[in-house]
């Protein structure tokens, strides 16, 4: 393994597994808003779990798993987000890694349908969610008849951390990969 530990992986129904038991808020996250999510987040490899155990149950190769590992722990992997509220609300995320540079952009609590190169399609909607403190929850159906269904929460995590929960289910197995960011640019102006 390139870096890190392994991420978690729970056998049984993925479906059964309840988000709580999933995905804890750490105590900081009451004190979150929009403003902390906007921004240039660079990867912690230090502290996050590795993707192995995502990828290998997404299907993905072997040979394009070490690729990937390689290449994270090789080079930085960034996350620059931003987030809009209001009537337009919008979230927009652009992850560059020496794998890949892609930006993608989504309207909070709609549904979008997003075609990838090879023609397959995901469903995927972004909410926000305020419990306990701002979450970014961003829910993929990436398979139809819901055999792959991937959920990233992201929670900050002050003055200059986030914590990004990312949940896959499939029909027999739940993997958590927990990973952690370290902002690279200043708090934007308060936009909530």
């Amino acid at each position: 393994m390139a870096y890190g530990k392994p991420a978690t992986v729970l056998l049984g129904s993925g479906n059964e597994i309840s988000e709580e038991k999933l995905s804890k808020l750490p105590d900081s996250a009451a004190d979150i808003t929009l403003r902390h999510f906007t921004g240039t987040w660079r990867l912690d490899t230090a502290r996050s779990e590795t993707l192995y155990a995502y990828l290998k149950a997404m299907g993905v190769s072997d040979l394009a798993i070490e690729a990937a590992m390689k290449s994270e722990a090789d080079g930085d992997t960034l996350h620059i987000i931003d987030v809009h509220g209001g009537q337009d609300a919008k979230f927009t995320i652009t992850r560059r890694s020496r794998m890949s540079d892609k930006t993608m952009t989504f309207p909070l609590g709609i549904e979008t349908t997003i075609t990838q190169n090879s023609g397959r399609q995901h469903r995927t909607t972004v909410s926000l969610m305020r419990q306990g403190g701002a979450r970014i929850v961003e829910r993929t159906l990436i398979k139809d008849r819901h055999t792959f269904t991937v959920t990233r929460t992201l929670v900050g995590d002050p003055p200059n951390g986030m914590n990004c929960t990312q949940v896959l289910r499939t029909p027999t197995q739940a993997v958590v990969t927990r990973r952690w960011f370290n902002r690279a640019d200043p708090v934007v102006p308060e936009c909530d």
